[in-house]
């Protein structure tokens, strides 16, 4: 399972296939938003599933708010943890292809 920590901006305008977007950063503490936590990541993935978190923002890689995410995630159990370095132009670049739209796995 592929996680898009980053923007749902972002995440709509290109993702990893199938990848679901959980951000990992929100200016409110709104429990109806959707983002990265231990409740909503558990109603997603188990935690002996493989999960693979990634994020980017144009112009800025934070390498630390992934291995963030990942230690978190950890930390809560799940024990097939990855990060995704370089996120969706990474993904592209390496020839894989990109999602774009409102779906999304």
């Amino acid at each position: 399972m592929f996680i898009d920590t980053g923007s749902e901006a972002l995440w709509k305008k290109g993702r990893v296939p199938g990848a679901l977007n959980l951000p990992s950063l929100r200016d409110v503490d709104d429990p109806t938003e959707k983002r990265f936590r231990e409740t909503t990541l558990s109603e997603i993935v188990d935690k002996s599933e493989e999960v693979v978190f990634y994020w980017w923002v144009p112009g800025w890689y934070d390498r630390g708010a992934l291995t963030w995410v990942a230690a978190k995630a950890v930390n809560w159990g799940y024990q097939k943890v990855y990060y995704f370095h370089g996120g969706t132009p990474a993904w592209k670049e390496a020839g894989y292809p990109i999602e774009k739209g409102e779906g999304g796995g």
